[in-house]
């Protein structure tokens, strides 16, 4: 920039004096008039000290007495003496305004820093504006910052600081500039965002680090009660995108955040995302619908992903998979059943648990033979104790069903914890007899570590087994 500012002064100081050389060169000597008499106000004009006009009347034939001055027929100038009059019509004005402008475009150049920051501080803001609107990110340092400056201390207009958000928006991009995202993001942050158009158009931006910051700054202003308008669609689209696992930190949980508060309009995007391709995607978003279940056909299909997740290998979200089933009643009542014929142990398992904890007795033939297999010593952590107390569920009517278990030529019973626990079941729903007492008599019974009753347990706070 101050290379450009010093080759423009150049220029012009050379341009001055090859003007004022080549009139001073073509005008032969004469004496002429000098022209009439201009007040002070007038000499003081800017373009008075480049170029002074003159009269150029010849009186150079004219004879002076003592006296009887000379007046010029052509401008009406008196002149009392020859001295008065000039040589020519050349001036060396413009030649001395050439000289010196040369000379301070070389003291520009020694010295850069000068002419950065004297053209910048000199330029209107509206020159700041329109010439980083044309050149982007090849704008002069000096002049960004310099803008930049002027919005921080409030010298902005209305008008103006709409367009200067329009230029922090365009430099959240992923360029060239080392660290201009992160200093704009900040900006917008703390600026008083009158228009928040150039950001929602900024989510439809081919540019993902563009959406990503336009995205986090919608969500911040959602959140400060700043956005007028309501929320918009492409807001919740990039959110629910942003629940995939990428190298960007705290995007999801911004995200998810998010979305929480806006589940109607959420919903549609999260059914989608369901059989998205990314692992992490797929799980928050089952965890956001499960906060705010969907209805009518969405629901089936939500509640089949809920039970495929129940499957080995379904991750941390089973036990959220598993609690969710046990909220939904008979809406899933074709699904489990579906899910106790399956070929995966675990999705058995809680299928037929969640049947027993929420006292489905039409599906309890099918669930009472998974549940009492598990309750035989295994290499399964935790089985036993959610099959217990998934049986005690059933109520009075598991009674009939585990009648089988308790015969004495009984196949099903594969070894004494099995036979114990059944028995301990029977008489918890039938008899009177106390939890010590019946502890004491089936002492294989006690399932848990601690002795506690696993038929007392809150279904929510059920360990999930470990297969």
């Amino acid at each position: 920039m101050a290379f450009a500012l010093t080759v423009a002064v150049t220029v012009l100081g050379a341009l001055l004096t090859l003007v004022g050389g080549w009139y001073w060169l073509r005008d032969p000597v004469r004496h002429r008039c000098p022209g009439p008499t201009v007040p002070w106000r007038r000499r003081l004009l800017p373009w008075w000290i480049v170029y002074r006009p003159r009269c150029g009347y010849d009186l150079g034939g004219h004879a002076f007495r003592e006296r009887e001055p000379i007046t010029c027929p052509e401008c009406g100038r008196n002149v009392r003496c020859r001295r008065q009059l000039v040589r020519s019509t050349r001036a060396w004005r413009p030649v001395g305004c050439g000289a010196a402008i040369i000379a301070t475009a070389v003291l520009l150049y020694r010295y850069p820093p000068m002419a950065a920051t004297m053209l910048v501080a000199m330029a209107p803001t509206e020159v700041l504006l329109r010439g980083e609107n044309m050149l982007g990110t090849r704008a002069p340092l000096e002049a960004r910052t310099e803008l930049r400056r002027r919005a921080a201390d409030g010298d902005l207009s209305n008008g103006q600081t709409n367009r200067f958000v329009r230029l922090l928006v365009n430099d959240l991009r992923n360029d060239s500039i080392a660290g201009n995202a992160k200093e704009s993001f900040r900006m917008l942050e703390t600026t008083a965002i009158l228009d928040v158009q150039p950001l929602i158009d900024a989510l439809d931006s081919e540019d993902a680090q563009l959406r990503a910051m336009a995205a986090r700054l919608l969500r911040f202003l959602s959140t400060q009660d700043s956005l007028d308008t309501d929320t918009p669609d492409a807001l919740i689209r990039v959110s629910v995108n942003e629940l995939r696992s990428d190298r960007r930190n705290r995007h999801a949980g911004e995200a998810r955040e998010f979305l929480q508060m806006h589940p109607t309009k959420s919903e549609p995007y999260l059914l989608d995302a369901l059989e998205s391709d990314d692992e992490q995607q797929r799980q928050e978003a089952v965890a956001l619908l499960q906060i705010h279940p969907p209805s009518g056909p969405a629901l089936e299909r939500f509640l089949r992903v809920n039970v495929r997740n129940l499957a080995l290998g379904g991750g941390f979200r089973v036990g959220d998979a598993y609690r969710f089933l046990l909220t939904q009643g008979r809406a899933a009542d074709a699904l489990l059943l579906e899910g106790m014929q399956a070929s995966d142990p675990q999705t058995r398992l809680l299928c037929a648990a969640v049947a027993g904890i929420s006292d489905r007795r039409d599906l309890a033939s099918l669930a009472v033979p998974i549940l009492a297999s598990h309750l035989a010593d295994n290499a399964i952590r935790g089985d036993a104790v959610i099959a217990a107390r998934s049986l005690a569920g059933f109520g009075d009517a598991v009674v009939p069903l585990l009648a089988p278990y308790r015969s004495d030529d009984a196949r099903g019973v594969q070894d004494e914890q099995q036979r114990q626990s059944i028995e301990y079941i029977v008489r918890r729903l039938t008899t009177s007899e106390t939890t010590v007492r019946l502890q004491l008599r089936f002492p294989l019974a006690r399932l848990t570590h601690d002795g506690t009753d696993a038929l007392s347990i809150a279904p929510a706070y059920l360990d999930m087994p470990r297969f």
